[in-house]
């Protein structure tokens, strides 16, 4: 469908006063624009589909103590969205976090008068630091836990909005794809 046929539709919707549709139609375009958006990196390229990373570990306060107070402050906020009522949320990972160490490295070679073959040793050990009376590895990067999915139940989430806003809420804070992540109703018996 071309954007003067969607943007036909949407006038003549409105025209017969079926508001509902508009919403929906609104609510489609703004999922493809933030889908696209996702898509580029800041470089302005296109990144590819399978490259998500979750932010697990990273806040502005530092990093979380564990997954599941993320998924506390996640709860937090987006209980506060309007209709949402109280809600929980669970959190998968594919991986667990990961510290990438220097090394430091030394390497040893000799060859011969006669023009033979070389032989090269080459051997790395983590680079490390004095802390404390210790010897602490020296951490270059940490690689954060990948996201696998995210359910997020919630009392409002029977009304489409409630539930599009809970969604984008949770992709803009993990970095996900609208596909990772699932809202249903929660239950009322409890």
């Amino acid at each position: 469908m071309d954007g003067r046929g969607l943007f036909a539709r949407l006038r003549s919707a409105l025209k017969k006063g079926r508001k509902r549709e508009y919403v929906i139609y609104i609510g489609l375009a703004a999922v493809a624009v933030l889908v696209y958006a996702m898509t580029i990196n800041s470089d302005g390229k296109a990144s590819a589909q399978g490259d998500r990373t979750g932010i697990v570990g990273e806040s502005s306060s530092g990093s979380f103590a564990t997954e599941r107070e993320l998924e506390e402050r996640l709860e937090a906020i987006l209980s506060k969205i309007n209709g949402a009522g109280k809600v929980e949320v669970m959190i998968t990972f594919d991986t667990t976090e990961e510290k990438v160490p220097a090394l430091s490295s030394s390497v040893q070679s000799s060859s011969f008068e006669d023009g033979g073959t070389l032989n090269r040793n080459e051997t790395s050990t983590p680079a490390t630091i004095s802390k404390s009376g210790s010897n602490e590895p020296i951490v270059l990067t940490q690689i954060y836990p990948k996201v696998r999915g995210v359910i997020v139940l919630a009392q409002g989430a029977d009304e489409i909005s409630v539930k599009l806003d809970l969604q984008y809420a949770v992709m803009a804070v993990l970095g996900v794809e609208a596909d990772y992540i699932e809202v249903f109703k929660m239950s009322t018996l409890e």
